[in-house]
């Protein structure tokens, strides 16, 4: 047994391998249920309908069955997000690439038509400050967005359809909204 940030951790073991053939089989059978319901496709097609709602609701959904209250780190929810994304087909995903004069947390990219591209940039609230709220997080996240010029390079390279989103984090909690370039 351990103790880590005032919590006790226990290391089980499953006994043997009835019980193992049951943990397996209901361990999958809640993961495929879970992403029936809210799969990483109706993500693609919700950033790019755009859906802010259904964004929101399908990463809130994705956040609550997944993260501890403790992974509130940016880094974190950066990571969390460019694997929701990533490895669609059709589309290439640049993560803290340069882009206008900053680089954006994450850009979605057709790869052959380039009609349309997504840029997201991710926010954590630290949930010890009052003042950091989802809404406080957003505007600085298009503040970003804005003052580095995000969609320049998007432009340059032709895309014409640039949706440009915020996503603010704070614990299992998140907050998506759309600012259309």
């Amino acid at each position: 047994m351990q103790m880590a940030n005032d919590e006790l951790q226990v290391e089980m073991v499953i006994p043997n391998r009835e019980v193992r053939s049951i943990y397996r089989r209901d361990i999958r059978q809640w993961f495929e249920e879970t992403t029936r319901k809210s799969s990483r496709a109706d993500l693609l097609n919700a950033l790019l309908l755009p859906d802010e709602m259904q964004v929101t609701h399908i990463v809130g959904t994705w956040l609550n069955e997944t993260i501890s209250y403790y992974d509130e780190q940016e880094q974190f929810y950066h990571g969390f997000m460019a694997g929701l994304i990533s490895g669609f087909k059709g589309y290439k995903l640049r993560s803290n690439r340069e882009s206008g004069e900053g680089r954006p947390d994450l850009m979605l990219m057709e790869r052959n038509q380039k009609t349309t591209a997504i840029v997201i940039e991710i926010k954590a609230a630290n949930p010890k400050k009052k003042n950091e709220t989802l809404e406080s997080k957003l505007a600085e996240a298009f503040k970003q967005i804005e003052d580095n010029h995000y969609e320049e390079e998007l432009r340059n390279e032709g895309y014409q359809n640039i949706l440009l989103y915020g996503v603010s984090f704070r614990e299992k909690t998140c907050l998506v909204r759309l600012k259309k370039s």
